[in-house]
């Protein structure tokens, strides 16, 4: 489901992408595939960021964004800080940003 999403969105059909991603989310949730979970709010994140609802995007990079942290995978983290960032850019003064601190 999750790949299906993603051709949608390379192909610029974001709205299409979210049925798909909505459909791998509980899925991922059911069989505790932490990864696959955070990979599609990821997922869903730049679908609405597509869209120009950043605010929707930000709730979903927000959601992954801990997970990342949970697994340990920094590259996948520093990915979602890229688009947390990218979103803030576009809708916020430089100054503002809702990028939750690290947690030490």
């Amino acid at each position: 489901m999750n790949n299906i999403g993603l051709v949608y969105d390379t192909i610029s059909q974001p709205q299409e992408a979210l049925k798909y991603f909505n459909q791998a989310l509980p899925i991922n949730r059911e069989v505790d595939a932490r990864s696959g979970e955070a990979t599609t709010l990821n997922n869903i994140g730049a679908a609405y960021d597509s869209l120009s609802q950043p605010q929707e995007a930000l709730k979903y990079y927000n959601q992954a964004l801990p997970m990342w942290r949970e697994l340990g995978d920094r590259a996948r983290e520093a990915a979602t800080l890229r688009n947390i960032d990218a979103v803030n850019n576009r809708s916020q003064p430089p100054s503002r940003t809702n990028i939750p601190p690290i947690p030490k």
